[in-house]
């Protein structure tokens, strides 16, 4: 990442894929985004590259440093299911979820 960027860090993260799009997401709470208040649990852009030992990864608008991944047992809260419902249409990129 370039040092004129501030590091944006996603915590209690999971990988998702949307509904009826193999595009896979983050899901997670930020800190350090210039456009998303610290703590707010957030929906990303579509993932275009990430680490293979999942350290960070790459949204079509920024770079993330992943913290600790969600546990899988953690259910997401109303809102973010509904921001999932409604990326049904996703972005016409070429998908890298079955490479994560």
């Amino acid at each position: 990442m370039k040092a004129d960027h501030p590091e944006v860090r996603l915590e209690n993260w999971r990988l998702v894929t949307l509904p009826n799009d193999p595009n896979a997401v983050l899901v997670g709470t930020v800190t350090g985004h210039p456009r998303i208040q610290d703590g707010r649990r957030t929906l990303t852009t579509q993932i275009v590259e990430m680490a293979p030992d999942k350290s960070w990864a790459r949204t079509l608008n920024t770079h993330y440093v992943l913290g600790e991944p969600m546990p899988e047992e953690e259910e997401f809260d109303d809102r973010i299911k509904a921001g999932i419902e409604r990326r049904i249409w996703a972005w016409p990129h070429p998908s890298i979820a079955n490479d994560l």
